[in-house]
């Protein structure tokens, strides 16, 4: 007679009270452990505003179907500090802003271009003697400290790749929304989860990408 019995742990672990299926219990438990160390990396969407909004942004698993954090903070440090708290490994980061505020060239971003020929409004990056939009500057700043730190940082534009959103399956828990401090970024939010997205998609080879090779390089949508 097998008296053997089976216990989960808190965390899922099973358990053999017994030694017939102690083997199998043991394959088991493995097989979780290569799941979680695969999963563990993630990528990281941040939509960009000016100095007195900051930087909204957007974490999500490799291969996950949820996003399991969001962040709202003012400085590149604090978004360093922050994903280097996140379990796991940045594998892949999308900004919505382009590298640099001001282009060297006196024609406008390729990139930019074959988007506005796709009838989205585009926000230019400023040509020489142009005025620098603020956000822009943040969002160089930005680029600066995490290129620095990350393998892969990109550009996206949520607008564009919100029209590639219709299959996927992403979902944002209305939890990670609570408090009427985030209430007024909504907005912000979910273009952060999209950008989240397209850093995914880029790691798959699954993006659009506009303007590639030209200027600050292309701009990534879904």
């Amino acid at each position: 007679m097998d008296t053997t019995q089976e216990t989960r742990t808190r965390n899922g672990v099973l358990k053999a009270n017994g030694s017939e299926n102690t083997k199998v219990i043991k394959k088991m438990n493995n097989m979780k452990k290569t799941r979680k160390i695969k999963n563990s990396n993630f990528v990281v969407g941040i939509d960009i505003a000016g100095e007195k909004r900051g930087y909204h942004g957007a974490i999500l698993a490799v291969g996950g179907k949820d996003i399991y954090s969001l962040f709202h903070l003012y400085s590149p440090d604090e978004i360093v500090k922050y994903i280097d708290d996140v379990p796991g490994k940045c594998v892949a980061i999308a900004i919505d802003s382009p590298p640099k505020a001001r282009i060297k060239g006196p024609e406008t971003r390729l990139a930019e271009r074959e988007l506005h020929r796709d009838h989205y409004r585009v926000q230019w990056t400023r040509r020489p003697g142009g005025d620098i939009q603020e956000w822009m500057k943040n969002g160089e700043k930005l680029w600066s400290v995490l290129t620095a730190k990350y393998p892969k940082v990109i550009e996206t534009f949520p607008t564009a790749a919100s029209d590639g959103l219709a299959d996927k399956k992403v979902r944002l828990g209305l939890n990670l929304l609570a408090g009427k401090k985030k209430r007024k970024f909504y907005k912000d939010y979910i273009d952060a989860c999209i950008c989240a997205m397209v850093a995914e998609a880029v790691l798959q080879d699954k993006a659009k990408v506009y303007g590639a090779g030209g200027e600050l390089g292309g701009i990534y949508t879904l």
